[in-house]
């Protein structure tokens, strides 16, 4: 956000900073959209415990077992893209640090942050320190999306087997 101010209408800069703004606002986004409806939450999850212990039949049962796996699988399937695709977006800073040791110039390769937060220090002596602050808070902040994402997913999966039980 700090960079994101120090930007003063230089394009470059606002673009660099996009990305780490928009997940910011989609983190904040559905963080708020859970606390707003934490009460419609903890209900669909309650009648979702009793909508499973008052199954009749076995063929019930097994309807609704075969949708929570699917709401299993496309969680985990979600998940595991999530977290794979923030490790390669988090990697591509690490490639000017590798390339100067693998492959050195007579000067040093331009820093290049994922999260372009400004820290008020030399970017360079303090690559590691702010590397590893980024990759922190970008998991933090991917794992309340992927947790936000998949109990919607497992919300919809569950209303889906009761109309094939009804139906």
């Amino acid at each position: 956000m700090a960079r994101f101010v120090v930007c003063d209408k230089n394009l470059q800069c606002i673009f660099e900073t996009m990305t780490s703004l928009l997940l910011t606002t989609m983190s904040l986004v559905k963080l708020y959209t859970c606390y707003l409806n934490r009460y419609k939450m903890r209900d669909l999850t309650n009648h979702l415990f009793i909508d499973w212990n008052t199954l009749e039949t076995s063929e019930e049962y097994k309807i609704i077992a075969r949708y929570a796996e699917n709401g299993k699988r496309y969680s985990l399937g979600y998940s595991l893209y999530c977290c794979f695709a923030v490790c390669v977006f988090m990697s591509v800073s690490l490639i000017p640090q590798v390339l100067d040791i693998i492959l050195p110039l007579n000067k040093s390769r331009p820093i290049l942050l994922t999260y372009p937060g400004h820290y008020f220090v030399d970017e360079r002596e303090y690559f590691f320190y702010i590397f590893l602050h980024a990759v922190v808070a970008w998991e933090i902040v991917i794992s309340g999306i992927i947790a936000h994402d998949c109990i919607f997913v497992t919300y919809i999966e569950h209303v889906c087997s009761m109309f094939n039980v009804v139906g």
